[in-house]
């Protein structure tokens, strides 16, 4: 019996092995994802869990792949789509909530961008941008440079 969980890593898989041709491969095995992984699972089934996070994992890795090809290739629409497959299974990933920023730049909206910034903030438990670690506030400075000048 073929479970989406392994669909998925095979479509990763195949993805992997097809290079810049993979990306309908990962857009489908995004299509597969409705939530977290096993989130619906009955009581008594305690033995997935770690397999849970493995797969948001691998849920979270391949949005990120898309997200940043796809921003790459200016379809906003699969970038959309796999930042918000993303949130759906990790809403507090730091990793997650970048690309939703990116997206949100990208597509004008800046006040979403910066709502994704203020969750950015909160999950390093900080009152303010000063708290970030350097290398995710030169990530969210750069992208607000970017868009900014854009909107000039």
């Amino acid at each position: 019996m073929l479970v989406d969980a392994d669909l998925f890593r095979q479509l990763r898989a195949r993805a992997a092995v097809r290079g810049d041709g993979g990306l309908p491969d990962l857009l489908a095995a995004l299509r597969l994802v409705s939530g977290p992984p096993f989130a619906q699972r009955p009581a008594g089934y305690e033995w997935l869990d770690g397999l849970d996070l493995t797969l948001t994992a691998a849920v979270c890795d391949v949005a990120h792949q898309v997200v940043a090809t796809a921003l790459a290739d200016g379809d906003l629409a699969a970038a959309a789509t796999a930042s918000a497959t993303a949130l759906l299974v990790a809403p507090d990933d730091e990793q997650v909530l970048i690309d939703a920023m990116w997206v949100a730049f990208h597509q004008g909206h800046r006040a979403e961008a910066e709502t994704y910034v203020g969750r950015i903030v909160a999950v390093h438990d900080g009152e303010d941008e000063m708290d970030l670690p350097m290398s995710t506030a030169e990530t969210i400075n750069r992208a607000r440079r970017q868009f900014l000048d854009r909107a000039s």
